[in-house]
């Protein structure tokens, strides 16, 4: 098994010849499970293992591999399993055919490179026979896509190959739920078990089951990983708490439904938040009728030695007012007039009242994506520093924080879940309003 001589070859020539850089690759790669699937966290050598893997019955003139990416841009971009098969196949005497996607060895042996953009791709493998299956990034697959794959790898039994399927994966992605299902809430971690379909259901079976087919999980985190750059590490480190959770310590567990903001604290909420003569008032407006209009009053002031504090110290929540009533209310509170009113980009008759009324208004950014990352940034920084504090007199702000959910069904743009449009979603807008206007710049990826 190639994997063997990789592990400890003979006659190894340092920085020609590809090895393992952890336990957890090495296992990987060793497994002589018909499933393997391998990572979790980022940054623990996936790929790189799925592409050397590959190389494991490359020996055999009848021998071939299939590496699979969601997309073909994915497949051949920088870094990307075509990218690394090119640092290493060629030193195992390997030739690209660029046109076909595929790399010939002197054996014969096959290596091939493709793609499935939707579950109808999957009829472009009928009738392919390959003994090493894999999928890279497989939490981007559908269960549709995965399954009917899983009936190409076999072989004659006269070759003596055995057929395997291996697979990388984050938590997280379109098929998260069925990747956690089938391979992490499954006691096989670091140990095998077998699986069979059993009445339409994918069931743990004894190993000695007429179609028992052994699975294994092997994780894998940024740690395990000796070659790469710490500061890769860091960078993680910036990303949203669930996202950590995901790409720093792999734990499938970790969900958005738990909350856009779990980092909220009661930490947050303080009476230094207060409103202070002699710093500058500001207002951050969600506009609405039907629904409730939101105005939140804050203050950006400093903290020695510290990030500036945004201290939101009033609220106003109303439903059924026009505009310039709301902004009268609001007025007759008896704090400055505000130095901007920061509102929805959306709200020009609002913005109209407010600078009828001599009120300075500037429409906010609407990168909606943006906005959740900066806010959840001031909650609670890098530093462990809660920049945004609330005034216990601010009860609905403070309900309305921890409680803002990702919808289940809608998405922004980019991919990422929308936030719930419901009760708490307004006085969330009005503070994402003002807090992206006043910390744009904020370091957020």
């Amino acid at each position: 098994m190639i994997a063997s001589k990789i592990v400890n070859p003979p006659g190894f020539r340092p920085g020609v010849d590809w090895k393992p850089n952890s336990l957890p690759q090495v296992r990987f790669l060793q497994s002589n499970a018909f499933e393997a699937l391998y990572g979790g966290a980022k940054g623990g050598g996936k790929t790189e293992a799925l592409v050397l893997g590959a190389l494991r019955y490359i020996q055999h003139p009848q021998y071939n591999g299939l590496i699979l990416r969601r997309t073909f841009k994915e497949l051949d971009g920088a870094d990307g399993p075509i990218d690394r098969s090119k640092r290493w196949y060629r030193t195992y005497g390997g030739q690209y055919n660029r046109s076909r996607y595929v790399w010939e060895f002197p054996s014969g042996a096959k290596i091939f490179f493709g793609y499935l953009d939707n579950a109808s791709d999957v009829e472009q493998y009928n009738g392919w026979q390959v003994q090493y299956l894999a999928f890279d990034q497989l939490e981007q697959f559908k269960l549709e896509m995965y399954l009917p794959m899983l009936s190409i790898p076999r072989a004659s039994i006269e070759t003596g190959l055995k057929p395997i399927v291996r697979a990388s994966a984050n938590p997280g992605g379109v098929g998260g739920t069925w990747v956690k299902k089938r391979f992490i809430t499954r006691d096989i971690v670091n140990k095998v078990r077998y699986f069979t379909m059993v009445d339409g259901e994918d069931t743990e079976v004894p190993k000695n089951h007429p179609d028992a087919r052994a699975r294994i999980f092997i994780p894998a985190l940024p740690t395990d990983n000796p070659n790469l750059d710490p500061a890769y590490i860091s960078q993680l480190k910036q990303q949203d708490p669930i996202r950590q959770q995901w790409f720093l310590y792999g734990n499938w567990e970790a969900d958005y439904q738990d909350g856009i903001y779990p980092n909220w604290t009661p930490d947050n909420i303080s009476t230094e938040a207060d409103y202070l003569p002699g710093y500058p008032v500001y207002w951050f407006t969600d506009d609405g009728y039907t629904d409730p209009r939101v105005i939140l009053l804050a203050q950006q002031r400093p903290c020695k030695g510290k990030p500036d504090r945004l201290c939101v110290f009033a609220e106003y929540e109303q439903s059924g007012k026009l505009a310039g009533e709301s902004i009268e209310d609001v007025k007759t509170w008896g704090y400055p007039i505000p130095d901007v009113n920061y509102y929805d980009a959306a709200a020009a008759e609002y913005a109209a009242n407010a600078q009828a009324r001599g009120i300075y208004t500037i429409a906010a950014e609407k990168d909606v994506s943006r906005r959740l990352q900066v806010v959840r940034r001031l909650i609670c920084d890098h530093n462990n520093e809660r920049v945004i504090l609330v005034h216990p007199r601010c009860k609905r702000t403070i309900e309305a924080i921890p409680s803002y959910r990702y919808s289940e069904t809608k998405k922004l743009p980019n991919g990422e879940p929308a936030p719930e449009h419901d009760m708490q979603s307004h006085i969330n807008d009005a503070l994402g309003y003002g807090t992206i206007s006043l910390y744009y710049y904020i370091e957020t990826v």
